[in-house]
């Protein structure tokens, strides 16, 4: 049991690390996003222009639905619809869309060693109990 113990402990930190170099390239990935952003679609820059106007005449009536779907992106890491309406009720969402993956691993790992642990005390309580019987029955003798 304490072999679980120590094998989780040991994966818990491995992941802890991924988790660690995820959230750096997540980082950078969106500095590289914001970088000229200035918050409205409107005014991105486009390397052939026909796709700007294209692209602008396709969510023309929805902008600003737009933006604010960038915008929680932005913040959180993704953007979805519940997302999106969980923001405009409670704010900015900081990092909703990003998951620790070591807290998923060390959770499971309490999960079953504590059960695991008092069913090895149990039965090692027992087992003594039984030891302890037998030899006061035999210095009885």
């Amino acid at each position: 049991v304490n072999v679980l113990l120590g094998v989780g402990m040991c994966a818990g930190g491995l992941i802890s690390e991924v988790d660690r170099l995820q959230r750096i390239q997540a980082s950078r990935e969106a500095s590289q996003l914001v970088e000229g952003y200035t918050g409205h679609l409107r005014d991105a820059q486009a390397s052939v222009h026909a796709d700007k106007v294209l692209i602008m005449a396709e969510i023309e009536s929805s902008e600003k639905d737009v933006d604010d779907a960038v915008q929680v992106l932005l913040d959180s890491g993704m953007s979805t619809s519940t997302l999106r309406s969980a923001t405009s009720r409670a704010g900015k969402l900081v990092h909703a869309g990003y998951v620790n993956r070591s807290v998923v691993v060390l959770g499971w790992m309490n999960c079953v060693w504590f059960p695991l642990s008092h069913i090895t005390t149990v039965m090692d309580i027992r087992n003594w109990a039984i030891e302890l019987e037998a030899c006061s029955d035999s210095w009885r003798q």
